[in-house]
């Protein structure tokens, strides 16, 4: 017995001193469901990584999928096991299995098991053959079948693996999909993205992305809520409340648009840059949706030209690309292809007369661009610009009249210059076909982002604004926000709309007036000074009668005295039996636990490791 704690005593106290603790959640059999393979399970719950004291908490839980019931475990034979009988003859609490990185369901089973043993006179028991894995880090898990690739011996908590693995480079080479919606897109390879749902833009053809989304328009916020540029609400405390802003809209619509910062994904997927929409109205280049994450854009991109129209042939499609210099224009492929016969030859003998590029809508789900072949031919070679524009009618007006028009492919079909559309300038670098040619049509057109509502009494709504000379209606919040609705621009005319335009000057700082209760004499002046009675007060003035240690901040694992009085004697520890008044932390020269004195805290001398008693 002696021999068997010595080995428990060795196997287990670095873990408790050195190493990550590992607790994994939900790890049971979930075979009493029916559809099991949709249930998450062998879960880490972990705490982001915060760079600012002002980065809101929050916890992330990486989970399994696949049901466990597929997987072929071999029995271990490489690290320790231990029954919960053994466990129990030995002394050891559930509290230390938890320090030791056991899943949270063996946990249970063994405090349950501990308690009948106390409460009962039962000599045997059906949970005492249990048994609990000592796992060697890297693995872990019930059976220590997991382990991090990442790995190494300077890691002290999970939340640096965490972090770390997010600072990987990490480029996706698929989309991911919203299935929910039967979405036609510029390419049968381009899905549906969330954030692509309700963000005012169409992107399938048939409009289902903002079929329902009326009902967002009409909504109405309270006095106190502030009504985000989507429809959502917030409570107006919310409204420009930090200098670093964190978005309570999902359209980030609630902090001005000049200090919103640009979202940097090396990093853990937060709240703040995973539950948000970014806006596709960049001033410079062209945006294919309202996902943050960049790579979708440039995975939307490569997409784009991917589909072929059904009457070309191969030969076609290959040399007109050669000769519009799409989608590289230095595609490597091209010289090979038009050298014995020039690209133009293969053009004229193998394409239609008229031919979409690319073979479905490039905006608003109806608007296509068409090439004439003969006058693509007699054009030197270079940056093409599109022939004609074909659009639904139906959805957009109010252009030039007494203009040429034709229909093809059931669309209606004008030239540029008979819309009016200025096209830009651009040289010949990547993607500047689409940012001469496509952000034009996306923003001189933008009356053609129609949005068919299916109850036309819609339109009879207080909240709604009827278009001249059209039976189109938008929201009245869309009046004057430099974004042409209606077809002839009446719109953006906002002489003709009572008080219905603000304008302010985004050039200036956000000023808080509200803080939470727990920054009030934290130590940090979070508001201006107010003069009150001759004296200019802040959130840190008479602190003397607003103690740091008291019932609020008491035990709440949170330092708000700056020595950490609030935090002392809060919990007995199996670890270590520590006097009163002294802090548990790890010793920078034996990386063992040790007990600090409470003077000894933030008396500007590091004792523990990683500084954690000198915030």
């Amino acid at each position: 017995m002696l021999l068997l704690v010595g080995i428990l005593c060795f196997i287990f106290v670095p873990f408790t001193i050195t190493f990550p603790q590992i607790n994994l959640d939900l790890t049971d059999s979930i075979n009493e469901y029916g559809n099991v393979s949709a249930l998450q399970h062998h879960c880490l719950h972990v705490a982001t990584w915060n760079e600012l004291e002002i980065d809101p908490y929050q916890i992330i839980s990486f989970c399994m999928n696949e049901y466990s019931s597929k997987w072929n475990l071999k029995e271990n034979n490489i690290d320790r096991k231990f029954t919960f009988a053994d466990l129990y003859q030995l002394n050891i609490t559930s509290e230390q299995l938890y320090l030791w990185s056991a899943p949270f369901d063996v946990i249970e089973r063994y405090y349950s098991y501990t308690k009948q043993r106390l409460t009962t006179n039962q000599t045997s028991f059906s949970t005492e053959e249990q048994y609990f894995y000592n796992c060697t880090l890297p693995r872990f898990g019930p059976y220590c079948q997991y382990s991090f690739d990442l790995y190494n011996d300077t890691y002290l908590t999970l939340n640096e693996i965490i972090h770390d693995y997010y600072q990987q480079p990490y480029e996706p080479s698929s989309l991911t999909c919203y299935t929910h919606l039967q979405c036609n897109r510029f390419s049968t390879a381009a899905c549906l993205d969330w954030t692509e749902i309700c963000d005012g833009i169409i992107d399938c053809e048939n409009g289902t992305d903002e079929e329902s989304c009326w009902q967002l328009e009409i909504n109405k916020c309270n006095d106190n809520e502030f009504r985000c540029d989507n429809g959502q609400c917030i409570d107006k405390l919310f409204l420009h409340d930090n200098i670093n802003p964190h978005f309570e809209c999902l359209d980030q619509s609630d902090e001005k648009e000049d200090l919103r910062p640009s979202h940097q994904f090396i990093t853990e997927p937060i709240f703040a840059n995973e539950d948000i929409i970014c806006p596709r109205n960049p001033p410079l280049e062209m945006k294919f949706t309202s996902s943050c994450l960049l790579s979708r854009d440039t995975l939307l991109r490569q997409t784009l030209f991917s589909t072929k129209p059904n009457n070309l042939s191969d030969d076609c499609w290959d040399a007109l690309f050669c000769l519009l210099r799409l989608p590289d224009p230095w595609n490597p492929t091209c010289r090979a292809l038009c050298s014995e016969i020039p690209c133009e030859d293969i053009i004229n003998m193998t394409c239609p007369s008229m031919i979409h590029v690319p073979a479905k809508p490039i905006a608003f789900g109806h608007i296509y661009v068409v090439y004439d072949k003969e006058q693509t031919i007699k054009q030197q070679r270079g940056i093409i610009s599109p022939h004609y524009i074909c659009y639904d009618d139906r959805l957009c007006n109010g252009f030039l009249s007494n203009k040429s028009l034709f229909s093809y492919n059931g669309k209606t079909c004008r030239r540029p210059e008979d819309f009016p559309l200025n096209y830009s300038s651009s040289g010949p670098g990547r993607d500047s076909w689409l940012n001469a040619f496509i952000l034009p049509i996306i923003r001189q057109l933008s009356q053609c982002n129609t949005i068919l509502y299916k109850d036309p009494t819609i339109c009879n709504e207080q909240d709604f604004y009827q278009c001249w000379n059209s039976s189109k209606c938008i929201a009245k919040h869309r009046l004057c926000d430099n974004r042409t609705d209606c077809d002839y621009g009446d719109d953006e005319k906002c002489s003709i709309i009572n008080n219905s335009n603000s304008i302010y000057s985004t050039n200036m700082l956000s000023v808080r007036h509200h803080i939470s209760f727990p920054t009030i004499c934290d130590g940090f002046t979070e508001l201006l000074p107010i003069l009150i009675d001759g004296r200019n007060d802040t959130d840190e003035t008479e602190c003397e009668y607003w103690p740091c240690n008291n019932s609020y901040t008491r035990c709440d694992g949170f330092w708000n005295c700056l020595n950490g009085a609030d935090e002392v004697d809060c919990n007995v520890s199996a670890l270590l039996n520590c006097p009163s008044h002294h802090h548990i932390c790890v010793s920078p020269q034996t990386n063992r636990f040790m007990c600090l004195p409470l003077k000894k805290a933030h008396d500007g001398h590091v004792d523990c490791l990683g500084g954690t008693d000198e915030p």
